[in-house]
């Protein structure tokens, strides 16, 4: 499974394009610091801003896997490398990973939940 993942650094900006390229509608997701780009009530990509110029606008396919931490171990064992994280964000774990020739992805683990007592 893949969901497409935007960093824009004019978010907001971005929504006139893709909401009249695609039909996509941008929701604010709280406390997150991302949107959900939303298509019939269905989310189809998510956003996040950045300053644009350390991280430029660009798009990335994010991967569903069970473990984020695994999966980024098994990935330096086959000579890729770790990018950023493994690092907890609002529901998720993510990283993103390069392969060895240099192609990015990002992976994200649905996070655990901990009981409570």
């Amino acid at each position: 499974m893949g969901d497409e993942f935007a960093a824009h650094h004019r978010p907001r900006a971005s929504e006139a394009f893709y909401g009249k390229a695609f039909g996509w509608e941008l929701a604010s997701v709280p406390g997150a610091g991302l949107s959900k780009w939303i298509l019939r009530g269905e989310v189809v990509g998510v956003v996040t801003a950045t300053d644009g110029v350390t991280v430029p606008p660009h798009w990335s396919i994010n991967f569903a896997v069970v473990d984020a931490d695994a999966f980024a171990e098994h990935a330096v064992s086959l000579g890729g490398a770790v990018l950023m994280g493994p690092m907890d964000t609002p529901g998720f774990r993510n990283a993103v990973i390069a392969d060895p020739q240099g192609g990015v992805i990002a992976v994200s683990a649905v996070a655990q939940r901990t009981a409570t007592a």
